[in-house]
């Protein structure tokens, strides 16, 4: 199975944090998400997948922080079915948690498991659209988390979109972005579907290169010239072995993605050769 390599940068005036954790006009089409509906089940269940991946791979949802008692109000974009929120919300009883999606059937979701866990204070999920001015005032958050942008943004949206996570980020506070670098894998047929996604996402303009996903690697750059000091930046790997919890929960991401539209037959049949 493969194991993303994943980096991760902070920044500060506000402390940019830049985490880049495990991880997709020119003539062709915008593909705006990997998944067009995402308000269908098996997209729900796919990202609850990632959430686990994602937050046990890193050591929890904020393990790079030296004092999270110091963070009190916080923000995810792109939040899902809210895993990263209510992971947060299970482990810092002080915050107060807020997450946004566009989608009307994740945040009900996630408001339902909120509701089931008993996390309701001091936890709210709204929908709202992170391509448009957020709905925030200035220096809202004290941390601000974005996960696996690139699944959603263009290479062109990033900018805006940084700006304004900054806005809403108070003097001090800290931007946490969190995306793939590489993925790499001992299975043949996932090192194909790997490399068509790369190529997908780099003719539909979501980044800058077929050999890396998004714009990490231009992270630090991006948010410098923001006024972003320091950035800090972290490199963490994350490994799914066959025939272990982790590898499964990977194999079930796999599955439940239907990028059958973009890569067209030859996809399904390495999908199908997993």
């Amino acid at each position: 199975m493969p194991y993303p390599i994943i980096p991760f940068s902070r920044c500060g005036r506000r402390r940019c944090l830049v985490e880049a954790e495990c991880t997709v006009s020119g003539g062709y089409a915008k593909i705006p998400y990997f998944v067009e509906d995402r308000s269908n089940d098996a997209e729900l269940i796919r990202l609850l997948f990632q959430d686990t991946l994602l937050t046990t791979g890193m050591g929890g949802p904020l393990s790079e922080q030296p004092d999270p008692s110091s963070l009190h109000r916080v923000l995810d974009i792109g939040c899902g079915p809210g895993g990263w929120i209510l992971e947060a919300a299970d482990r810092y009883h002080h915050m107060s948690l807020t997450g946004i999606d566009i989608s009307w059937r994740m945040i009900e979701y996630a408001r339902a498991q909120a509701q089931s866990r008993g996390l309701t204070d001091g936890v709210e999920f709204l929908v709202m659209d992170a391509l448009h001015p957020l709905k925030f005032p200035d220096a809202s958050f004290d941390l601000v988390n974005l996960r696996l942008g690139s699944s959603f943004l263009l290479v062109t949206d990033w900018p805006r979109l940084l700006d304004e996570l900054l806005r809403v980020t108070r003097p001090g506070g800290i931007v946490r972005v969190t995306d793939y670098v590489t993925i790499q894998s001992t299975s043949p047929a996932y090192n194909r579907i790997i490399k068509m996604g790369l190529c997908a996402l780099y003719r539909s303009g979501h980044s800058l290169t077929e050999e890396q996903t998004g714009v990490t690697h231009e992270l630090d750059r991006l948010l410098s010239e923001r006024g972003c000091k320091p950035v800090q930046t972290r490199d963490a790997t994350l490994e799914f072995i066959a025939g272990t919890v982790g590898g499964q929960h990977l194999y079930e991401d796999i599955l439940t993605q239907d990028l059958g539209y973009v890569f067209g037959h030859s996809f399904v049949a390495d999908k199908q050769a997993l």
